[in-house]
């Protein structure tokens, strides 16, 4: 009797943590899924995100003529070419007229057009006419960019500015994104990010395909008939793992995103994320919400028959069972005897257990000839001890790694501290003028940089930048950035000639697509006169008695993006007793903990406060202020803050 019972308790907890098993399996894949639909998505969108970001800060986008529009349609081509999700890129005025280039990469696309061979981009000139049509100007370019053919199309009733993407960004300065739809002419999923450029004119947009969702879902398949669906709490879907079902047309001919259950799928999928229904009998569901954005939270449900997932378990259920059965009739008359040889092993692996319990790895292991459980258990054990073995060594060799990585990123952090004047911690005085300047990595290094050098004439070259991202790359770049403004700064050039040479290097051969912003300013330190000129940064602070105001000046795009870039130069004047505050956006985009910005109006209502003392009092107390307003968040960026003041 206990023979049997015995058998029938091991059978059941065999089969219980077998399925267990294959049930963990399965929300592990279901967890995966969920985690590469992500990581899919935001290696799309974010660098799109970023780009359409640059491309809105861009002098050139806000302006509608002809002239501006060929000098950004390379620009434009550069992007699709850098970004393969990205199908069109475009501009729309506020007059109402509109610009886009599309990249015509597929033959159904170049037919559709009517293109003529040779075709790889297309780009339309749109121009508002007074009788409320549209006149649109159509260009073919091969890959030099150069055009093919234009065509003057018909008069057609289209305005920019009443598309959702223009009217959401146009309400905000920030980067907005269209909930996924049908792309009329590509007859493919997707969506589009959007933002108004810096002076509020016009708005730039990039169509991002979704169609690579779709791939992504149909090569996670967990089973042959599963079914996986990304889509939106109102029912729209956004990517199938049969991605052909995805647009549908319409009688009117026009094409728009399939809902869930025209998708066909064989199982009620359950859409109510707050109250989800039960599957039908025989299949298994699991449905997450996936935060790809705040603006974009779809969920992922995949169902799978559960035959699939568990026919396995059952199947060697079945087999312990009779296996058990069978053993049992045959060795009840032995089960003395074989308790009694069982038992000398069993007691030898108890104390070579306790040997593991105390770390010696050095013990006997009774022979494991015999094919038995025990025999099998002997086995393990000796498996078990070869493999904590190597898994003890490798966590040494981890440990040392570790260590010695820890000990890099100091030198790392030390080398590039030198890089900058005073270490990363300046306060001094040159004649009239006294100066101070702090930076704090968000990490071991970062990619802050600030420099104050005199040049051979006597004045001062004063520098602040941020390097795109943080980390590693970011400190790469900015050493690079660093050793050119001291390579050429030297050589007795204007500003606007530096500023121009500097991002000639720093575009060349730049595939990693690093940027960095830079506030350049020379000072006269006998009168006090300034010029500067500005690569994408934000504009320096004046500080007077209690009074704090940024100063106003022409802005150029970042550098390392494009070769051949211009940047604009405007002239200052810092009066006697007042300083001029310089800074990365480590300030004014400091976080608190429930994730409220510190921004540009607490910096400067600080700086009010603080007043005009010494510099290095100012540099202190703005980073005091942060560091209160951030509590115990983590640092987000890095943070630079230098100050001058005129003695």
């Amino acid at each position: 009797m206990l023979a049997i019972v015995m058998g029938a308790m091991l059978t059941g907890f065999y089969q219980s943590k077998t399925e267990s098993l294959v049930m963990d399996t399965a929300h592990t894949l279901f967890d995966q899924a969920a985690t590469k639909i992500t990581l899919a998505f935001q290696k799309t969108y974010r660098p799109v995100q970023e780009l359409t970001s640059v491309l809105s800060r861009a002098p050139q986008t806000s302006n509608p003529s002809l002239a501006a529009r060929k000098n950004t349609l390379p620009v434009f081509i550069s992007a699709l070419q850098r970004q393969p999700e990205t199908v069109a890129i475009s501009i729309g005025y506020d007059n109402g007229d509109y610009f886009i280039v599309r990249a015509a990469a597929s033959e159904k696309l170049r037919t559709v057009f009517e293109a003529p061979a040779g075709t790889v981009y297309i780009a339309d000139h749109l121009v508002q006419a007074d009788n409320g049509n549209a006149l649109m100007t159509r260009q073919f370019l091969n890959d030099d960019q150069i055009v093919i053919e234009e065509r003057r199309l018909d008069p057609m009733v289209y305005d920019p500015r009443t598309r959702p993407w223009f009217t959401a960004a146009m309400a905000t300065d920030e980067i907005v994104m269209t909930e996924p739809y049908a792309f009329f002419f590509f007859r493919q999923p997707g969506l589009t990010v959007a933002r108004q450029t810096e002076d509020g004119k016009a708005v730039v947009a990039s169509d991002i395909t979704l169609e690579s969702l779709s791939g992504t879902l149909n090569s996670l398949s967990i089973s042959p008939s599963a079914h996986s669906v990304l889509y939106l709490p109102n029912g729209t879907a956004m990517a199938y793992s049969d991605g052909s079902k995805m647009v549908v047309t319409t009688r009117e001919n026009q094409s728009r995103i399939a809902q869930v259950d025209e998708l066909d799928i064989p199982v009620m999928l359950s859409l109510d994320g707050e109250n989800p229904i039960e599957p039908p009998e025989g299949w298994m569901e699991n449905t997450v919400v996936l935060p790809l954005t705040d603006q974009l939270q779809p969920r992922l449900t995949i169902a799978a028959p559960s035959r699939e997932i568990l026919g396995s378990s059952y199947l060697a259920w079945h087999d312990a069972l009779w296996t058990a059965i069978a053993i049992i009739a045959l060795s009840l008359p032995l089960t003395w005897l074989i308790a009694r040889s069982v038992s000398g092993p069993i007691r030898a692996l108890r104390t070579a257990v306790g040997h593991v319990s105390e770390g010696n790895f050095d013990f006997h292991l009774p022979d494991a000839k015999r094919r038995d459980e025990v025999g099998e258990l002997t086995r393990a054990f000796r498996s078990m001890r070869t493999s904590l073995r190597q898994h003890i060594e490798e966590l040494k060799q981890t440990t040392a790694a570790k260590e010695r990585l820890e000990s890099e990123l100091e030198i790392a952090r030390e080398i590039q501290m030198s890089m900058v004047p005073g270490d990363g911690e300046l306060n001094r005085q040159l004649r009239n003028w006294d100066m101070a300047a702090t930076l704090r990595p968000a990490r071991a290094v970062g990619g802050d940089l600030f420099d104050i050098a005199e040049l051979p004439d006597g004045k001062l070259l004063v520098t602040v930048g941020d390097v795109s991202d943080k980390g590693v790359p970011a400190a790469l770049f900015m050493a690079r950035t660093v050793s050119l403004m001291k390579l050429l700064y030297g050589q007795g050039h204007s500003l606007q000639h530096l500023m121009h040479e500097l991002n000639q290097h720093l575009a060349l051969d730049n595939e990693s697509c690093m940027f960095v912003t830079l506030l350049c300013l020379i000072v006269d330190t006998d009168t006090g006169a300034i010029e500067m000129s500005s690569a994408g940064h934000s504009p320096p602070v004046l500080v007077s008695e209690h009074q704090a105001q940024l100063l106003e000046m022409e802005n150029g795009p970042p550098m390392g993006i494009h070769e051949d870039i211009d940047f604009p130069c405007c002239q200052a004047s810092l009066p006697v007793g007042c300083s001029l505050i310089l800074y990365t956006d480590g300030v004014t985009e400091a976080f608190s903990p429930n994730r409220e910005e510190f921004g540009e109006d607490r910096m400067l209502a600080s700086l009010a406060a603080i007043g005009s003392p010494d510099s290095n009092e100012s540099v202190r107390g703005l980073l005091d202020a942060v560091t209160r307003f951030a509590a115990d968040a983590d640092q987000s960026d890095d943070i630079t803050v230098l100050a001058l003041k005129r003695l």
